[in-house]
């Protein structure tokens, strides 16, 4: 097994604006995101979750985009085929600067659910995770 870690520094700064982990030459990390990108004050400004070259993780949202403030921008839930897929609650979350819900859509296998009642069953199982 071949471990290889990248990065991209900004031209004019010692700081990274990309970081890459690689295993067997594709993007993989266990434990956080194989892929992270820095806006120019260092800032994280994307991180994307891999296993052998697919997006995936478990228990949590695959890419996770931030506002220059480091608030979190939006979250994506995704299959390892890169679809949006959540089951018990939102696929996509929009966050304000502020760190307040802006939005939320529901997805499945790709598809965005629209249709009232199985948006209330997938808000039901969100709800009892809650509590």
């Amino acid at each position: 097994m071949k471990t290889e870690i990248k990065r991209e520094y900004l031209s004019s700064y010692d700081d990274v604006s990309r970081e890459e982990h690689f295993l067997n030459d594709q993007l993989h990390r266990e434990e956080g995101p194989a892929l992270i990108f820095y806006y120019d004050n260092g800032q994280i400004m994307e991180e994307h979750y891999y296993r052998n070259g697919q997006s995936y993780r478990e228990n949590g949202p695959t890419d996770i985009y931030y506002y220059q403030n480091g608030q979190k921008e939006c979250e994506n839930y995704c299959l390892e085929n890169g679809k949006l897929h959540r089951e018990n609650g939102p696929a996509t979350i929009r966050y304000y600067d502020n760190g307040k819900i802006k939005s939320k859509k529901y997805f499945i296998k790709g598809y965005e659910i629209t249709d009232t009642v199985q948006l209330m069953v997938i808000q039901g199982l969100e709800n009892k995770l809650i509590q």
